[in-house]
């Protein structure tokens, strides 16, 4: 499963996260869709557009 560490934003597989060693929550990224409300944002971030 995929976990999510809320202090330093970041996704890993393990349950403390290995830069603050905070317990991490389980999350899942958002499914890419170019027809989302949020998908101009997501491009932004990665560089594309």
């Amino acid at each position: 499963m995929i976990h999510y560490c809320e202090k330093c934003e970041e996704y890993t597989l393990k349950e403390v996260c290995s830069k603050c060693r905070n317990k991490t929550v389980n999350r899942k990224p958002a499914r890419f869709n170019p027809n989302k409300n949020y998908a101009k944002e997501r491009l932004k971030v990665k560089g594309f557009l």
